[in-house]
């Protein structure tokens, strides 16, 4: 029983593989946390610019509500006798406007 054992070649390269290994799963391990956390930098930028896309979307709808509403009053004004008069008045007094401008 007083004899050593010597290290065999295979126990060797097993032991060295399995620091190579480790080594492997530890690289893995740190670019999948930075992987991660890259990944939630851009689930919350994806989730700012959703955000910012809704309420123009908002926007964009009170202002076509808005604009519908203009034109359904300026056909009732357009269709009426003192509106046509006021719709020319509002015209020749435009362009009276831009005349001036353009003098100054």
């Amino acid at each position: 029983m007083g004899e050593k054992v010597k290290p065999k070649k295979n126990d060797n390269q097993a032991q060295m593989s399995i620091k190579e290994l480790e080594c492997k799963k530890n690289k893995l391990m740190k670019e999948n946390q930075a992987l991660s956390h890259t990944a939630n930098i851009l689930k919350k930028e994806l989730m700012k610019t959703m955000k910012e896309r809704e309420e123009e979307l908002q926007q964009l709808l009170l202002l076509m509500k808005e604009n519908d509403k203009l034109k359904r009053q300026y056909n009732a004004l357009s269709k009426a006798k003192l509106g046509k008069f006021t719709l020319f008045y509002w015209k020749i007094k435009r362009k009276l406007k831009r005349k001036l401008k353009g003098e100054r």
